[in-house]
């Protein structure tokens, strides 16, 4: 919880943000499990239990770090010291945030002006909207309050990475608006960005899609499963680069996102994004290679549950085959050949 907010805790993301300043792998990927006794001990004594905050459990992860020291293995003061330094530095507490030198005033760069200020002035602009429009209010069946969180989240942790403690607005609107729009994961795309984008995600769905077929992976599910699951994700990207919509943030880039648009359009006919994107030309498009709106939406989550309930041959085999049929109906939709590209390779 940061604030009056709840965050979904992701051991990945703690997992990544060590490996980020420096600390071995090894270390890395123990801490997300040590933190969770010294969380549990935490609520348990407490006067009034509640969630751990974003404070808590970063001085979980200082704690733990500290105690390597004397835990017996091979890590000296001076490494642990320099990783905690790290760690304070580059995370610090959630109460200290990048500041913003936003018309000669500072303020914190937190939730509330990511959501508030920078997202609604860099999707004004992005969207063509006149100013003073509030996308996320004329969009707001689209622009739920989980999307602009995850948002949110993808940015400050971006931002965390340039090691800055004041950034002028302009420096960082422009910075905002890159993220927003360039690969590796652009939210959206715009007549200039489309073709760069949608060709960056089908180079990547061949590579993973190359991959799957190697005699390596066929046989290291450690190694087959990741390639399966990116190809779709970056697929479904280039499926929604194609028609102009939010390709999605985080987790949810591609593959998940492509499955919520399809239920907005099945809900929402009219929906106002529509106007932006060309979202809407895709019921004509799904009809031309066979396909019905709902038939499409109920594949994309039978293939979305295939590529995570994996645990027989049979469910190998079904995970492979419905990753096939999305390389079918893509090359359908955009008139891409990605099986043919992969037998060249």
């Amino acid at each position: 919880m940061r604030g009056s907010e709840s965050i979904e805790f992701s051991s990945e993301a703690l997992f990544r943000s060590l490996v980020l300043i420096g600390i071995p792998v090894a270390v890395a990927i123990d801490v997300p499990r040590q933190i969770i006794p010294l969380l549990k001990s935490l609520i348990e004594n407490a006067d009034h239990p509640s969630a751990p905050t974003t404070n808590d459990i970063k001085m979980a992860v200082l704690q733990v770090i500290t105690g390597l020291e004397f835990s017996g293995t091979a890590y000296t003061n001076q490494e642990v010291t320099t990783w905690c330094t790290a760690y304070v530095r580059r995370y610090g507490s959630a109460a200290q945030f990048m500041r913003v030198l936003d018309n000669g005033i500072e303020v914190d760069l937190n939730y509330e002006y990511i959501k508030g200020s920078l997202l609604p002035h860099v999707f004004c602009s992005v969207l063509g909207l006149e100013k003073g429009v509030d996308p996320f209010e004329k969009y707001k069946e689209y622009f739920t309050p989980p999307v602009l969180q995850r948002m949110a989240t993808e940015l400050l942790r971006f931002v965390n990475m340039l090691n800055l403690y004041t950034i002028s607005y302009k420096t960082l609107y422009h910075v905002v608006k890159e993220t927003v729009l360039q690969p590796p994961h652009p939210w959206i795309v715009s007549e200039a960005t489309v073709g760069t984008v949608m060709a960056y995600n089908i180079e990547r769905a061949i590579h993973h899609y190359t991959a799957t077929s190697s005699e390596i992976a066929t046989q290291n599910p450690a190694l087959f499963l990741p390639a399966v699951r990116e190809c779709c994700i970056h697929l479904c990207a280039a499926i929604l680069s194609y028609y102009r919509c939010l390709l999605g943030a985080e987790s949810r880039y591609g593959l998940l996102e492509l499955i919520r648009v399809m239920n907005l359009k099945l809900r929402h006919r009219n929906l106002l994004l529509w106007s932006y994107s060309k979202f809407d030309s895709i019921d004509t498009d799904l009809h031309r290679i066979g396909l019905t709106p709902n038939g499409f939406l109920n594949f994309l989550e039978r293939l979305n549950s295939s590529l995570y309930q994996v645990n027989t041959v049979d469910s190998f085999n079904r995970a492979k085959q419905n990753c096939d049929l999305l390389v079918k109906y893509t090359n359908a939709l955009l008139g891409t050949n990605v099986s043919a590209a992969c037998k060249e390779k």
